[in-house]
């Protein structure tokens, strides 16, 4: 039998998403970008979910989805769109500026304690595998659980 797991809230799961940014900044370009992106997903996902839009209604691309929240300040979601849309499929003329990645971080953060109250000092600056292992695997008092696989 299959276990699918719930999927994380959009708080979490966008916060997540920006710590696994900042921690692959200065190694992976690509990965940084693509984490930039989920972020923003999960938050533009969240408030289409707000204004009680139908997620059958969501349109697939996200400059689209950005364009129906009617958002009073929607700069900055287009920025990380238009920058990380790039890096979501490959190209020999791909070339990444470091401070491209260092504003995409820098808007997303911006956005978090917009949208979520997240503010920089909740927001890791660091994130291991163990890190992910704990939240993926740890009840909720926090102890964590292996198992031997077979």
């Amino acid at each position: 039998m299959i276990e699918v797991q719930a999927p994380l809230d959009a708080r979490s799961s966008s916060k997540q998403s920006l710590e696994l940014a900042i921690s692959y900044k200065d190694t992976d370009f690509s990965s940084s970008m693509l984490h930039c992106r989920r972020s923003l997903e999960a938050v533009v996902s969240h408030l289409l979910i707000q204004k009680k839009i139908s997620k059958e209604s969501f349109p697939k691309q996200l400059a689209k989805q950005i364009k129906i929240l009617e958002l009073e300040r929607p700069g900055g979601y287009f920025k990380i769109n238009r920058i990380t849309s790039r890096w979501i499929h490959w190209s020999p003329e791909a070339k990444l500026m470091q401070n491209e990645l260092d504003n995409c971080i820098y808007l997303m953060k911006k956005i978090l304690q917009e949208v979520f109250e997240i503010t920089n000092d909740e927001l890791s600056e660091e994130y291991t595998l163990f890190d992910f292992l704990k939240v993926k695997f740890s009840a909720e008092d926090g102890t964590l659980y292996l198992k031997a696989g077979a």
